[in-house]
């Protein structure tokens, strides 16, 4: 069996962040869906987000939908499992995003 450590300042980043998570598949957003940057996307606690086959989309995934806050507007938010990731061109790319635009990236 393996297990993996993880240093107690990588988790301390984590604060104030949040994942989406469908049963065992972790999802992630992708720059192309949207307008090329991530960087203003956060995930409030109070967003509803919902399931969506799409069979046209990487031979047929489920995505997330949802609202996420971006900066003062409201902005949609377009999650792919993490599987998938980085088949539609280069771009950035999280798992990790904020849980409150105030929080800003995800610091490395």
């Amino acid at each position: 069996m393996h297990s993996k450590a993880y240093r107690l300042t990588q988790l301390l980043n984590l604060r104030g962040h949040a994942a989406i998570e469908r049963g065992p598949v972790v999802y992630c957003v992708e720059g192309v869906d949207h307008g090329g940057s991530i960087r203003d996307l956060a995930l409030p606690d109070a967003a509803e987000l919902r399931v969506q086959f799409e069979p046209g989309l990487l031979n047929g995934v489920a995505v997330v939908r949802g609202g996420a806050g971006n900066g003062t507007n409201a902005a949609a938010l377009t999650a792919v499992p993490y599987a998938v990731w980085a088949n539609r061109g280069a771009g950035e790319m999280a798992v990790w995003l904020p849980r409150d635009t105030r929080a800003g990236p995800l610091r490395k």
